[in-house]
Parts: C-alpha cells; structure tokens; sequence
C-alpha cells in the first residue's frame, strides 16, 4: 500500500465572522428598474459576489432581491427585482447568502509548519485534492452550544499575507441539506476556530489534539467535531439503503386475503433534474440561473445546460454557488456546444469531460481562400461560418524566399507548440505622448528561466512561489542575489529548497532586496544551436 499523506490541521483567530452588511454603499433606485446608479462606496467593493442579498435604509427595494450582475468597475449593481420606489443616495447593504460568511483577517497557525496562507485555498479555485474547511462554533437560540461545532467549507480566498500569515475568504455550509435545517448558526464572537484539510471526497476531516501547541484556545469539542459529523452523515446514508433477500421457491397460490393499508412514504432522494426560464445566451464564463428551491447542488459539481428540445446545444460547467431557499444557481461554463439565446432550460448533474480521444471523424470543409493581400484584407472564409478576417498584409513563405508584410491580429493568440522569433519586442500605449508607442523587448538567455523577487526584512526565509515545488524546477540549480539596504552589511545563502531559501546576515535581522533565479525542465534544457530550415527567421 502506497503511504498517504496526513491531513492537515490547524487554528485561525479572525478579526471578525460575519454575513451581514459585509458591503456598504450609497447609491440611487428607481421605481421600476432593478440597477443601482450613481454608487458611492463606503466599504469594500470587491467583496461583491452573485446572489448576496441586499438591504435598503429607504426600503426601495424588496427584501428579497439579490444580486444578478454588477460592472466590472463596480460602477452598477443589477438585483433579481425591481425597485418599488424612487430612492437617492440610500444607505445600501449586502450580506452573504444563507449559510455562508466571511472570515476576515484571520491570523493562520499551522503546528506543524506544513503549509501557509499561500497554500489555502477555495473550492472554486482549488483542485479536488486540497478542500478546507473550518469547524465553527455552533449558536443557537442567540446562545453557544458548548461542545457542539458545524462544518463550512472554505469556497473562496479573498486576500493573503504571508508577511504577517493572514488571509480572507469566504465559506458556506459543509454539510447535508442547508444550514437552516439544523437550526443553528455561528457564533460570531468565537473568532478563534479550527481550520482542516478534508478528504478527497470532500467528506471528513481529521481529528486532532488540543493539547498540541498553537491549538490550545480552540473551543471544546473541535478536536472531534469535523470526523464525527462527516462519520454520521455516512453512517445515516448507509442506514437508508435497501437490501435484498434471496428469493425462495413458489409455493402454492393461496386465496387472495384482504389489501393491507399503505405504509408510509419513503424518505425523497436528492433531485436535481429541474428547468429554467431564464434568459441565458450560450457562451463561456459565470452564468446565472433560477432553479427550484430545495434541490441537492452544492459547490463544485459539473452541471449541463441545455435548450428543452435541442440536445445538441448545451452549456457545461461546475456550480460556484446554489441559494437552496431561492433557487439560485451559478455556474462557471467551461465547455459548451451551439449557440444562441433561449429561454427555456433543462438543467441536470453531469459528469466532467474527460476520457481517451475517440476514432477521428471525417474531415469537414477546409476554408476558401478570398479577397488578396494587395487590398490588405485577406479572408478565410467556411461555408456557414463567420469570416475569419486578416486585417493586414500576410506573408507567404514559399520556396523562392520571403515578403516583408505585416500582420496584425487584434485579439489573443494561443500557441500550442514552440513559438519562435528573431525578435521579441512588443509595444504598449506611450503613457504620456499620445500618438507614441512605448517599445520594449523581452530579455534573453540560454535558458527557460523563471524568477522571484521581493524585500526581506521581517523574517530570514524567502518562501518561494507554492508552485514552484510541482514545477521541473531543480533545487540545486537556482541561484539568489542579495542587496543590502541601508548599509553594507554582508548577506549570505544558508540553505535552499523549492519552498523556501534561508538567509543569513552578519549584522543579524537580514534586511535586503532580493531576486530569485531558476529554469524549468519539462522540456529538457534548451537547445541554443539549431541548424536553419530553409526559410530564414
């Protein structure tokens, strides 16, 4: 049996939990419109998420609108119902969905200086393989429960630190059905909470010690709370399936005796086929829909979208967040088939793409060739298509040599391969002459070289990039420049790994700039010499 790492265990001592009025604003209504205009902010914009609920001072909007859209400058807000009245500049908040918080500021403790803020992460960022939770103390009745904690799993960071090792995020309800089942909440004023590393199933969490250092404070009961809940939810789920007995052989058939009285209903399973009505066009990106309340979605699960009736056309993609009480769904569309605007949905649970490349089909129409390069717009044209438009000269390349044309492409460029160039400038809006670009080029070296730079003065460790430890990156070949500030005091390397790299100074507190130098190696080193082809770069 292969060895498998331990979870992970830890403390954070926040500044605050809260779910209410975590974004305060000023802004105007119209009676009529769901949009927010002309917004003043007096907390901070960024924390606005999809389906926060929203509270007016002037009462102009129901109490149950949400949060639909807002602009990517926060200069608008769109919410899922219109204003009942004319309002400016109402006092205006926003508070999290139900059963979900934000954790602020929160100072992390790792006893076993395994991982740091770097390393946790959401379930909408993070892989299935790093899934944290916190155990929170319960309230109920506006009273604590002693002994009693619940699981929220952490959904998305929002800020870190790993200066002073905080971080922001938010979580929501981690266990079955809504937190509104249970009849508890989180006591808010217990900020000191237990922070774990789930299984890969997302289901239980480690048990741990109090007694350990940096873990003492934590209420009584987290040291068991997290495994316990996820290890009833398991055993109540196998208590409510069916089993079958063998069958015996037929008797003789008897006289019919009376029909007995019905026995009571079966427990419903999780539902998760539902449709939709609202208006959504097939493209990638966030994508928000109302549902039934009640169903079974929780964060993290592949969804598909598709027309009532039109199979072929569909929107894939994972759930970031589902209001059980609302029926709000969003989900971030990945993958998809089609195209359109429709207004009448089947959604279902699907699994993630994935699998072996099946038989390659037959080859479909290639592109017809138009227009020419001496009118400076050459189209790729296919039949039924949009033109695929080169807005400038194109330079063919053909065995009796080259033509000096430009090509411009606006948009992205993605090469799945090895680009290569006898140049590598690029160019940018010249900040202060208008008509100017800016040119600069890309810096060379024989190498696939990556770097880290920063300023060291509270700590003597340097803590590398998290990534950079799954990286081809090797240990032994990465090289730091040090830069003494304020004096000359002499800085040294003492140890390096692909975490971390340890500082010394003579002086003692090492207080320096520094750079960080390594190359990757997926690709093995890289070939300087190459012999030319027969057309020349």
């Amino acid at each position: 049996m292969a060895y498998v790492n331990q979870q992970f265990f830890g403390s954070i001592t926040a500044q605050s939990i809260n779910n209410q009025n975590i974004v305060i604003l000023e802004g105007n209504f119209a009676a009529g419109s769901p949009t927010i205009s002309s917004i003043t902010y007096t907390g901070d914009p960024t924390l606005l998420r999809i389906s926060q609920s929203v509270f007016s001072v002037a009462g102009a909007i129901p109490t149950s609108a949400y949060i639909t859209a807002f602009a990517s400058d926060y200069t608008s807000i769109t919410l899922s119902e219109n204003a009942v009245s004319n309002a400016t500049d109402d006092t205006i908040g926003f508070s999290t969905p139900s059963g979900s918080y934000l954790v602020t500021s929160a100072s992390f403790v790792d006893p076993q200086n395994k991982l740091s803020v770097l390393d946790i992460t959401g379930s909408v960022t993070g892989s299935p393989s790093s899934s944290f939770a916190v155990l929170a103390q319960a309230k109920s009745n506006n009273a604590t429960v002693t002994g009693r904690q619940h699981i929220y799993n952490v959904s998305e960071v929002v800020q870190r630190d790993i200066q002073t090792a905080k971080l922001s995020f938010f979580i929501e309800w981690g266990e079955d059905g809504i937190e509104a089942d249970s009849g508890d909440t989180i006591q808010t004023a217990e900020t000191n909470i237990a922070i774990v590393d789930l299984t890969t199933t997302g289901s239980l969490s480690p048990e741990f010690s109090k007694a350990t250092p940096g873990l003492e404070g934590l209420p009584i009961g987290s040291d068991f709370a997290g495994f316990n809940i996820g290890l009833n939810q398991y055993f109540t789920l196998l208590s409510g399936s069916t089993g079958g007995g063998g069958g015996g052989g037929s008797g003789t058939s008897g006289t019919s005796g009376t029909s007995g009285t019905a026995g009571t209903s079966g427990t419903s399973g999780a539902t998760y086929k539902t449709t939709s009505t609202t208006a959504l066009t097939v493209t990638t990106g966030l994508k928000t829909l109302t549902l039934g309340a009640g169903l079974a979605y929780s964060n993290g699960m592949f969804v598909i979208v598709t027309p009532n009736g039109l199979p072929s056309i569909y929107m894939l993609g994972n759930v970031t967040a589902y209001n059980a009480s609302t029926g709000v769904l969003t989900f971030n569309c990945t993958e998809l088939a089609g195209s359109g605007t429709y207004t009448n949905w089947i959604i279902n649970l699907s699994g993630q793409s994935g699998g072996t490349s099946g038989t390659s089909g037959t080859s479909g129409a290639g592109f017809d060739i138009s227009g020419s390069t001496s009118s400076g717009l050459l189209s790729l044209v296919r039949s039924g298509s949009d033109a695929v438009r080169v807005n400038q000269d194109l330079t063919f390349v053909t065995s009796s040599g080259t033509t000096s044309s430009l090509l411009t492409v606006v948009g992205d460029i993605f090469v799945q391969g090895t680009l290569s160039a006898a140049t590598k400038n690029f160019k940018i809006n010249h900040p202060t002459m208008p008509g100017y670009y800016l040119v600069h080029s890309s810096l060379e070296g024989p190498e696939r070289g990556i770097y880290h730079r920063g300023k060291l003065n509270v700590s003597d460790v340097i803590h590398l990039p998290d990534y950079w430890k799954d990286l081809p990156v090797d240990d032994t070949d990465i090289t730091v420049q040090l830069t003494p500030i304020g004096n000359a005091c002499q800085h040294f390397v003492k140890s390096v790994t692909k975490e971390q790299i340890e500082i010394g100074c003579e002086c003692g507190k090492p207080n320096c700039y520094y750079i960080v130098h390594a190359q990757r190696f997926n690709q093995g080193r890289l070939e300087i010499l190459e012999p030319k082809k027969s057309v020349n770069l």
